[in-house]
């Protein structure tokens, strides 16, 4: 699991395919078991004490797992949700992320047959499109910045496909 905290009501929770194994992401009730279970563990191990109302936004990936924005709605009441959490989720799936590249070269032949790479607005992408291990996929992950977004649908429609 990797956190980043990017202001005070918006953090970041990359979550690898490891950590969702168990989850249906059809279930809510499921879904809300979880995050109560993820929630005390960033509080126990992270020192991060998440309480209040939170827009829960999941992006799901076949791949790498689970990525997931957390954004705390400022209320006026804040006394209220003073041990009390409420969520309201919204959950992505895509059938791959991308990973945007600044350079290619670090990528071994056999991770190649496992991506597409796309190259759009001046910046390389890849996409994964058959299972890698966990070494290649750490590399990848290590090597470019995870896109998770609708702009997924740009670089796909629009880029164009590079072969090496």
């Amino acid at each position: 699991m990797k956190i980043s905290i990017n202001d005070d009501v918006n953090t970041t929770l990359f979550l690898s395919k490891a950590y969702i194994d168990d989850i249906d992401f059809a279930n809510r009730i499921d879904i809300e078991i979880y995050f109560k279970e993820l929630f005390k563990k960033l509080k126990k191990f992270y020192n991060l004490d998440i309480k209040g109302f939170y827009d829960i936004l999941i992006y799901t990936d076949k791949y790498y797992g689970t990525l997931i924005l957390l954004k705390q709605e400022i209320v006026e009441y804040d006394d209220y949700f003073d041990n009390h959490i409420d969520m309201h989720f919204s959950i992505k799936e895509y059938s791959s992320f991308l990973y945007e590249l600044t350079d290619l070269f670090f990528l071994e032949n056999k991770v190649l047959d496992n991506v597409l790479i796309y190259f759009f607005n001046d910046h390389i992408y890849v996409r994964i499109i058959k299972k890698m291990d966990d070494i290649e996929m750490g590399r990848l992950i290590e090597n470019s910045k995870i896109i998770y977004d609708d702009y997924i649908n740009e670089v796909i429609k629009y880029g164009k496909i590079i072969k090496l």
